[in-house]
């Protein structure tokens, strides 16, 4: 649309008489080229190339604003929005009936809302404090529900948890220190929280650095350990300070390989060093010639331990006097084989990855609504 421009003509003054002539068949050549009055001296559009008095044009071309239904004639602004128009004081919110002129709007069902109005009604709600969510505003949406980020906070401290890692319990949200101290399995040594690499034993969680030989503190995490008066002991401490000796090969007796052990009045025999002094078989379980005191005893199975005495198969002199050894057991010797501790996982986005905490943690991306 052209705005109106009014004629030089019209600003012509009086002349000679063929001047005047001149003036009057201008008058009647530019004229409306729908009802033919001249446009001379007066306001008219321009469309197509062609001009037009203001009343013909509006008539003819105006269109009509969709809240008044009256022309909106060349005097005033059209404004335009999805093939429909509106006068400039008629365009505003449907509800508040505030001006949308130069402001940002919404429309549903052939109605006009301001930005107010718009998420009044239409936009979707924080879960927490049901306020809408605003045109670019943050929202974080997790299991189902949806927050202002100043609004996803801890359960039990309020804390803003925001975009951070948090821990999902009861379907509840909560900061990590939160849940922790109400909900983590804690050390049966330290009673702190296990975060990562915890291990069970005897269906009790320690921590890794927590679970310890009594002796030495070396973590028994992989390692062979027993137990000394129900306190865990490294195998090497236990041979160093608890264990028997070997009289025949003076090596402890730890009970790794098998804890059975021999025992001959106050000496002690692996069961694989138990053997005749002079061919070398195996002692255990049967009866022996035992020969001498203290450092000084000596072991024979019973056809070398009678000939050693000088006695011989078929006389009728009585044998020499033989022995029976006792068996007994160490303590067991556990190769390692402690589990890990474990918590109920939550329902979160992304799983604990190794070095995470226990109990699943759940950290979500924000994005632009």
């Amino acid at each position: 649309m052209a705005a109106a421009v009014e004629s030089d003509g019209s600003k012509s003054g009086s002349g000679s008489g063929g001047s005047s002539s001149k003036q009057q068949q201008a008058q009647q050549e530019f004229a409306c080229w729908h009802c033919d009055t001249s446009l001379y001296g007066h306001r008219f559009v321009n469309r197509e190339g062609h001009p037009y008095c203001v009343n013909c044009y509006n008539e003819l071309f105006a269109n009509h604003c969709e809240e008044c239904q009256q022309i909106i004639s060349v005097d005033n602004k059209d404004l335009a929005f999805k093939e429909k128009h509106w006068h400039d004081m008629c365009f505003k919110c449907s509800q508040c009936k505030t001006s949308l002129v130069s402001e940002t709007f919404g429309a549903k069902d052939d109605k006009l809302f301001c930005g107010d109005c718009w998420d009044h009604n239409f936009a979707p709600k924080c879960s927490k404090c049901n306020d809408p969510f605003k045109a670019g505003s943050m929202k974080l949406s997790w299991n189902g529900g949806e927050w202002h980020k100043h609004c996803f906070t801890c359960t039990n401290c309020e804390k803003v948890i925001g975009q951070e890692a948090f821990h999902p319990q009861d379907q509840q949200p909560y900061c990590e220190q939160c849940w922790e101290q109400l909900f983590a399995i804690k050390c049966t040594k330290c009673t702190e929280p296990i975060k990562a690499g915890g291990v069970t034993y005897k269906l009790e969680p320690y921590h890794r650095e927590c679970f310890v030989c009594f002796e030495c503190g070396v973590s028994l995490a992989g390692q062979r350990f027993t137990l000394k008066d129900e306190n865990p002991i490294c195998a090497e401490c236990f041979a160093a300070h608890y264990a028997h000796k070997c009289f025949h090969c003076k090596e402890a007796i730890t009970g790794i390989g098998g804890n059975r052990y021999i025992i001959f009045e106050k000496s002690q025999w692996h069961c694989q060093c138990f053997n005749c002094k002079e061919c070398g078989t195996s002692l255990v379980g049967v009866n022996f010639v035992a020969e001498g005191y203290g450092d000084e005893l000596e072991i024979y199975c019973q056809p070398c331990g009678f000939q050693k005495r000088g006695w011989e198969t078929g006389s009728s002199s009585a044998p020499p006097q033989t022995s029976h050894a006792q068996q007994a057991e160490v303590p067991t010797m556990k190769n390692e084989s402690l589990a890990p501790s474990k918590s109920s996982s939550g329902n979160a986005g992304g799983g604990g990855p190794k070095n995470d905490p226990a109990h699943e943690r759940a950290k979500f991306g924000a994005r632009r609504f």
